[in-house]
């Protein structure tokens, strides 16, 4: 009787290490959405100047974050980890310095929403499960 294969084993565990974690498959999938649904609004309402330029860059860079993270590019992880932190600096300025200065406060709810949604990305981005499945790389730069 031939014994287990050793080879076998290794290459299982192999393919169990790299395994995409569910929330990324999440966040990779609504990227690619948001990427067509703004790349489909721009080329429909044929958008010119300068503002079609800029929608159709957003639109690509959605969609090559999406593609990135769905085949668990470690570049789009770290682009998305910078593109939240940002979002959460840039909510916090307008947040302390416009909408509760000119008492917009529906407009401040909006943006500690959107706030508390990067921060939670930020958070996900580098938990133990989605750096394991990155191979253990941390998007913050080293010393």
């Amino acid at each position: 009787m031939p014994g287990p294969r050793v080879e076998n084993s290794k290459s299982q565990s192999a393919t169990e290490a790299v395994k995409r974690p569910r929330g990324i498959d999440a966040v990779s999938v609504l990227l690619l959405a948001a990427g067509l649904w703004l790349l489909a609004q721009t080329l429909l309402h044929h958008v010119a100047g300068l503002a079609g330029v800029f929608r159709l860059t957003a639109a690509l860079g959605l969609l090559l974050i999406g593609f990135g993270l769905w085949k668990q590019h470690n570049g789009a992880r770290v682009f998305l980890f910078f593109l939240c932190v940002s979002d959460v600096i840039g909510c916090l300025m307008a947040l302390f310095l416009y909408a509760l200065r000119t008492s917009h406060y529906q407009l401040a709810v909006v943006l500690v929403v959107q706030m508390c949604i990067a921060a939670a990305l930020v958070w996900y981005l580098q938990s133990a499960g989605v750096r394991h499945a990155f191979q253990g790389l941390n998007p913050w730069p080293r010393r």
